[in-house]
């Protein structure tokens, strides 16, 4: 078998998966930008699309880790800086 020829290891599909899902959830976000309001609360608001897309991937599983981790992020980020207002008032 030619070196051109092996397959790819089972373990950077993993990777390739989990970079496709962060980047599926973040193109979600920007479209959520779309609706202002909901802006401020996206921690919260996100859940109505992360949730649906993550039964859609539920059998690739580095797809679902990379969207849970865009999720996760979005959502300690948005706690943060609402923290960050609170306290300023």
């Amino acid at each position: 078998m030619n070196p051109d020829e092996r397959q790819p290891s089972p373990r950077s599909h993993r990777t390739t998966d989990v970079v496709l899902g962060f980047f599926l959830c973040l193109g979600l976000h920007l479209l959520h930008l779309l609706y202002i309001p909901a802006v401020i609360v996206i921690g919260l608001t996100q859940w109505l699309y992360v949730i649906p897309m993550l039964i859609v991937f539920r059998r690739r599983k580095g797809v679902m880790q990379g969207l849970l981790i865009a999720a996760a992020l979005t959502f300690l980020l948005n706690a943060a800086c609402f923290g960050i207002v609170l306290s300023n008032l």
